[in-house]
């Protein structure tokens, strides 16, 4: 789920799919949508835009997210997550955090193709509660929770 964009990495997951012979199916449209196609083996769907509703019906039923590139924090992440599925990230930035490596999902080197390519062929039973209670941890009302009590604390510490 994503701009089809070069620096999103979309041809990482689409690549280590096409290795692995898995499905992939692909939500989002931009300029890399056709060096993207052409690169995509036979169990690589693209979807093209979806509604909201549908993307999160498809990360409901969903095996895993690939999150292929690495980003500053990440909401895709998180969203697939808040639907109780995990993350197959990139090493790297948000992802760092907001997936825990063995528990919510996998992180994958971005140097080592086959590691991806491993992950997808892997079959973990998730727990699914376990995923969704550390999606929580980033919701707004978590967020309002957390400023609050630094901005109560500083105003208690005078500085």
């Amino acid at each position: 789920v994503s701009r089809l964009v070069p620096h999103k990495w979309i041809d990482r997951a689409v690549r280590g799919a096409t290795a692995a012979n898995v499905p992939l199916k692909v939500i989002g449209s931009g300029r890399a949508e056709a060096d993207l196609r052409a690169i995509a083996g036979p169990t690589i769907e693209f979807l093209g835009e979806r509604s909201d509703a549908d993307v999160v019906d498809h990360m409901q039923r969903c095996k895993a997210l690939i999150l292929p590139g690495i980003e500053d924090f990440g909401m895709t992440a998180v969203e697939a997550q808040a639907a109780g599925r995990p993350v197959i990230a990139a090493r790297g930035g948000g992802a760092l955090e907001s997936v825990i490596d063995g528990e919510t999902g996998w992180h994958f080197s971005t140097s080592d193709e086959s590691e991806l390519v491993a992950l997808l062929l892997q079959n973990k039973d998730w727990d699914t509660t376990r995923i969704q209670a550390h999606a929580a941890g980033f919701s707004r009302l978590a967020f309002e929770n957390k400023m609050r009590t630094i901005v109560e604390s500083t105003i208690e510490s005078g500085t």
